[in-house]
């Protein structure tokens, strides 16, 4: 894919298209689009599938959001936002009020106990 390509295939996952739909626009497989966005964006958007809250990995999908944009609109390291995605450290309540603003959403659409997975989401 060439940069004009990579850059349509990024507005249109951002608009929230699904890959094949985007690789139909683009003449290209479903499966490339995938793995072109996903080496542009680089390892971020494979870290985030670590994330053990599914509703919040989705918001954050919806949103375009990188782990990266999650810690600098919450104050956060890198490193800690990670820890905090994948369970590495405690999930405060006020670490789920302040990620839950800034995405706007709410702490119980975010964070439902049920939602949550173990390990690799």
């Amino acid at each position: 894919m060439n940069r004009a390509e990579l850059i349509k295939a990024f507005e249109m996952k951002a608009d929230g298209y699904p890959y094949k739909r985007i690789g139909r626009r683009l003449g290209y497989e479903a499966s490339t689009v995938a793995k072109a966005l996903k080496e542009v964006l680089g390892q971020d958007y494979k870290l985030l599938e670590r994330c053990r809250y599914i509703n919040l990995r989705l918001r954050m999908r919806q949103l375009n959001w990188t782990i990266k944009d999650l810690a600098a609109e919450c104050d956060y390291t890198y490193f800690y936002t990670m820890s905090l995605l994948n369970g590495n450290a405690k999930m405060t309540d006020k670490a789920k009020g302040r990620i839950a603003r800034r995405l706007g959403s709410s702490v119980d659409a975010l964070f439902a106990p049920e939602q949550e997975t173990v390990g690799r989401g």
